[in-house]
C-alpha cells in the first residue's frame, strides 16, 4: 500500500512538471531577437574607436537615414509595421551613439585603445548592416511572443540578461523592449 501511495506522488509530481513546463515556454524567439541587439551594440566600440583615431563626428545624419530606408524595405519584406521598425531601429542607434560618445569619452580623458581600429566602411558596417537586416526578420519571427501579454514580465528579465554591451542603461533595455513591443503590436 505504502508503494501505491508513494507512486501515486511520483506520477502526480511528474504531472504537474510537466504541466509546468508546458505553461512556460521558452522565448527563444525573442531571446534570439535580443542576442542579435547585443551583437549590434557590441559593434559600438569598434565603430567609436575608428570615429576616434579618424576625428569623425559620432552622429552623422546622412548615414542613418540611409540605414533607415534600408529598413524600411526590410520590414516591408518581412511583414513588420514600416514606421514601427524604424522608430526601433532609431533608437538602437541612439543607443549605438550614447555608446559611442561613452567610448570616446573614456578615450578622451584616460586609456586610449592600444590597437589600430578596423576599417569601418570595409569591415564594420557591412557587419553591421548584416545584423541589422537580421534583427528586422527576427523582429517579424518574435511577433507572437513579443504581443503577449503574459510575456511582459519575462521578456524584460530576458532583455536585461542578454543585452551586456557596456554603456548601455537599464531604462534603455527596458525602451529597446517597449519599442519593439509597439512593432510587434497590430
Amino acid at each position: 500500500m505504502r508503494n501505491k501511495i508513494i507512486s501515486h506522488f511520483i506520477v502526480v509530481g511528474l504531472l504537474l512538471g510537466w504541466c509546468t513546463m508546458a505553461n512556460s515556454q521558452p522565448l527563444t524567439q525573442s531571446n534570439h531577437l535580443f542576442s542579435l541587439i547585443e551583437e549590434r551594440l557590441s559593434l559600438m566600440p569598434q565603430v567609436a574607436h575608428y570615429k576616434f583615431v579618424h576625428q569623425q563626428a559620432i552622429f552623422v545624419p546622412a548615414v542613418e537615414q540611409k540605414i533607415l530606408a534600408v529598413v524600411a524595405n526590410d520590414a516591408r519584406l518581412a511583414g513588420v509595421d514600416v514606421a514601427k521598425m524604424q522608430a526601433a531601429m532609431q533608437l538602437q542607434m541612439q543607443i549605438g551613439v550614447n555608446v559611442q560618445k561613452a567610448w570616446t569619452h573614456e578615450w578622451q580623458t584616460g586609456r586610449k585603445p592600444n590597437q589600430p581600429p578596423k576599417d569601418l566602411d570595409s569591415t564594420v558596417r557591412p557587419a553591421l548592416a548584416k545584423i541589422t537586416y537580421e534583427i528586422v526578420v527576427q523582429t517579424a519571427n518574435a511577433k507572437t511572443e513579443l504581443a503577449d501579454p503574459a510575456n511582459e514580465a519575462a521578456l524584460s528579465a530576458l532583455i536585461r540578461e542578454r543585452i551586456q554591451a557596456r554603456f548601455v542603461t537599464e531604462p534603455e533595455k527596458q525602451s529597446l523592449l517597449q519599442s519593439l513591443l509597439d512593432v510587434a503590436k497590430v
